[in-house]
């Protein structure tokens, strides 16, 4: 053997050795450690009102031409999210009257609806008396719509201005 010949000494017990210790050493550590958060979800939009319309159905007492109807909706907190006014055209009995659209005034919340109204007032030009039933629709930004369908006869005239339907 000549004498640049390095000389071996096992080495690898040892590294071994302080691998398993610092392992051993950082086990607690990580098991102490919090989990990372998971990723919040990006909220969920909240749909907001986007249209609204209303038809109404005559039942046996028809609106004349000149009583002027006006529409409102309003959500739980009472504001105005829909509206509109107007003579609007005579219907007769047994007939049902056009899509009337309604102005949106506020993109209220689609929860907020719930507990609102669909307010109805007519103001004749003299005396009038309307029976009638309806069916409102209210479309929102996310694709859901609400829909109030009045079954039961309201009746309005000339001393009964006024009638409130709760969403």
């Amino acid at each position: 053997m000549s004498r640049h010949t390095p000389r071996h000494t096992p080495r690898r017990p040892a590294f071994r050795k302080l691998t398993l210790a610092v392992a051993a050493a950082a086990l607690p550590l990580l098991l102490a450690a919090p989990a990372p958060a998971p990723a919040a979800a990006a909220p969920k939009a909240v749909s907001t009102l986007r249209s609204a319309s209303i038809r109404f159905h005559t039942e046996d007492e028809d609106k004349d031409g000149d009583t002027r109807v006006t529409i409102t909706v309003r959500d739980r907190n009472r504001t105005v999210v829909a509206d509109q006014s107007g003579d609007l055209g005579q219907w007769d009995e047994g007939e049902d009257s056009p899509e009337i659209g309604l102005v949106v005034r506020a993109a209220s919340p689609l929860p907020d609806l719930s507990g609102g109204t669909v307010h109805i007032r007519i103001d004749p030009v003299g005396h009038d008396t309307w029976s009638f039933t309806f069916r409102a629709t209210m479309n929102y930004s996310g694709g859901e719509g609400v829909i109030v369908n009045r079954t039961q006869r309201i009746t309005l005239s000339q001393d009964n201005r006024d009638a409130d339907t709760v969403i």
